[in-house]
């Protein structure tokens, strides 16, 4: 049993953590993996021993088994969290550029209808100048009857 090698996936299963957790516990224990001939990472059997105990040891001190499970829940709920924060507020940031741009389209609109409106009260202005002018070509004599007035010519 103390020649079996074990893989980083099967040391990932025993001590039941990552690999940030395994590599916390490795600089703690002062243990460096081994790679074989291949090139393939592996761990001792005493070394996953060593690193269990260290865990347990260390997961003892500073916290009930109790406590550190919910702190495990909550660690993982955060992660999750994480995770799928980012597609939410993609979603939300897309619907709001979706309202933004139905503003924006709206806007447009109000835009040259205004455009137009102040084009309307500029010929109406000018239609109101001239009949304003008309009207003082007659005077009122009484009972509804205008007499038409001649103009003057100031022409020399």
């Amino acid at each position: 049993m103390k020649d079996t090698v074990l893989s980083p996936h099967e040391v990932r299963e025993i001590l039941n953590s990552d690999n940030k957790e395994i590599i916390r516990l490795c600089k703690l224990a002062a243990i460096a993996p081994r790679q074989n001939e291949k090139g393939f990472t592996y761990f001792s059997y005493d070394e996953v021993k060593r690193l269990k105990e260290l865990r347990d040891n260390y997961r003892k001190s500073v916290i009930s088994s109790s406590q550190f499970r919910t702190l495990e829940t909550i660690k993982s709920a955060f992660y999750q969290l994480e995770d799928n924060l980012p597609e939410s507020a993609m979603i939300d940031i897309n619907n709001k550029f979706k309202k933004l741009e139905q503003f924006f389209e709206e806007y447009e609109k109000c835009k040259s209808e205004n455009a137009t409106l102040k084009l309307k009260m500029t010929e109406i202005s000018k239609n109101n100048c001239y009949l304003k002018d008309r009207l003082k070509e007659f005077k009122p004599m009484g009972m509804g009857v205008y007499i038409k007035l001649k103009k003057k010519d100031y022409s020399i």
